[in-house]
C-alpha cells in the first residue's frame, strides 16, 4: 500500500474527486499530514510489529512522505490514517465532518490498541533506592 492509496481513500471519505487536478490544495498538504500521523502512532505501530515478531522501528524524523512511497506503518493502521487525513484536510472548511472523522480515527486507534496482546516487560526502578 502506498501513501497515495491512503490519500485517495481519504478523498473518498470526504466525498471529494480523486482526479489529481481537482484537489491540488489537498494533495499539497496530505503527505505532510501523513508524516505527522506516522509519528503520532509510532508506539502502536511498533507494538503491532512486535506482535507479528518483527523488529521495532526507530522514530522517523520525516516531515513529508513520498507520494508513491510505501506506507511506513502496519496495514492495520491504514483505515485510521485515512480518517485522520480526512479530518485534518477538512478541519477549516467542514469542521463538523472533520470532527466526525477524527472521532472515528480515535475509535479505530483505540480498538487497535485494545486488541494488542499483552507484553511482558522488565519492571523499571523509578525510585532509585540504594
Amino acid at each position: 500500500m502506498t501513501n497515495k492509496d491512503i490519500y485517495l481513500a481519504s478523498l473518498r471519505l470526504i466525498a471529494e474527486s480523486t482526479d489529481e487536478s481537482d484537489n491540488e490544495d489537498y494533495a499539497e498538504r496530505a503527505y505532510y499530514i501523513l508524516a505527522a500521523f506516522c509519528s503520532t502512532v509510532h508506539d502502536i505501530n511498533n507494538s503491532l510489529r512486535r506482535a507479528k515478531g518483527l523488529v521495532a522501528l526507530e522514530a522517523s524524523e520525516k516531515v513529508c512522505l513520498e507520494e508513491n512511497g510505501a506506507f511506513p506503518c502496519e496495514s492495520r493502521l491504514a483505515s485510521a490514517a485515512a480518517h485522520y487525513l480526512g479530518a485534518m484536510l477538512t478541519i477549516d472548511a467542514f469542521p463538523d465532518l472533520s470532527d466526525k472523522l477524527y472521532d472515528k480515527y480515535c475509535d479505530l486507534i483505540s480498538r487497535i490498541a485494545d486488541a494488542l496482546p499483552a507484553a511482558v516487560e522488565k519492571i523499571s526502578d523509578v525510585y532509585y533506592f540504594d
